[in-house]
């Protein structure tokens, strides 16, 4: 008895450590094998004919070559953050094909960064919503973490204050404007809607803005109006269950410099969690009223 005790335990620790190894090593390296590959793609300016010095940033031509559904690419300056974003108009609320899935349309635990299916309008979405995984060797979203725990962090943001967000029809900027948690569980306090991605009005899209700013965990810099439009990126975050990263860009005006004075940026002391956050953490819910009744105060969102 005591020898099957040991060799299942042997067995048990050989399977445990291959896992370990499969988690932590191959499927990294895999994964970063795969995100040379379309780096290289993207990034190549040696086309058949002489490629424009004001040119797009990735060669689109073959990018679509790779695979037609990849409608986007974005970064954010010196960090891991630099992939294309895919779009598979066969997601729905139950099935999201590049969350578990490369560009190469081969399986995988990193997935790829993509488009939420409540795009209707895709990239000219009003709030343009992308998903990326939480992944522990620092790939996908994970650097979206470095803005903050459940405080901000004022020296990652004003490093990165703005989003670059490029496709076929243009080269964009983006300059954030919101940094929350939030959290997908009914369960855990008043559900906010942040992946809506069209309104039905300047009046409801100003309140959703109000609703990311009363939320952030820095105070943003950037105005924005009802002619914005907006880009949202989500990751998974771990200080509760079901806990989103959220970060909130606005898209940078025509004629409209890119920088964005970080100087003015600071912590926000009060910013709305959910509930659980309270019921754990305690503290006090700071009133949240509605956009019309704090700009008639402020006359700034």
């Amino acid at each position: 008895t005591r020898k099957w005790i040991v060799l299942f335990a042997i067995l048990a620790f050989i399977i445990a450590g291959g896992w370990l190894v499969k988690e932590y090593v191959i499927d990294p390296y895999l994964n970063s094998q795969i995100t040379s590959e379309i780096y290289d793609i993207a990034y190549d300016d040696t086309a058949d004919e002489e490629v424009e010095d004001e040119g797009p940033a990735q060669n689109w031509a073959k990018l679509k070559k790779v695979n037609k559904e990849i409608v986007g690419w974005i970064t954010i300056d010196k960090t891991k953050i630099d992939y294309p974003v895919l779009e598979h108009k066969g997601d729905n609320a139950s099935s999201q094909y590049y969350l578990n899935h490369t560009y190469k349309k081969t399986y995988s635990q990193f997935g790829s960064i993509f488009v939420d299916y409540r795009c209707t309008d895709s990239v000219k979405s009003k709030n343009l919503i992308l998903h990326g995984h939480h992944m522990p060797d620092g790939s996908m979203f994970s650097n979206l973490m470095g803005y903050g725990g459940l405080t901000g962090d004022l020296n990652f943001y004003k490093k990165h204050p703005i989003i670059e967000f490029n496709t076929p029809e243009e080269d964009a900027t983006y300059k954030i404007i919101s940094v929350f948690k939030t959290s997908t569980y009914y369960a855990h306090g008043e559900f906010f809607n942040y992946m809506q991605a069209e309104f039905l009005s300047d009046a409801e899209f100003m309140n959703f803005v109000y609703n990311c700013r009363v939320r952030s965990l820095i105070d943003c810099p950037v105005v924005v109006n009802e002619d914005d439009t907006l880009l949202t990126l989500s990751t998974c975050s771990y200080e509760f269950s079901g806990f989103r990263t959220v970060v909130v860009a606005r898209k940078v005006r025509e004629g409209e410099s890119t920088k964005v004075d970080t100087s003015l940026a600071k912590i926000n002391k009060t910013p709305l969690f959910p509930d659980v956050y309270y019921q754990s953490r305690g503290g006090q819910r700071p009133d949240v009223s509605t956009f019309k009744k704090a700009y008639a105060k402020t006359h700034r969102v």
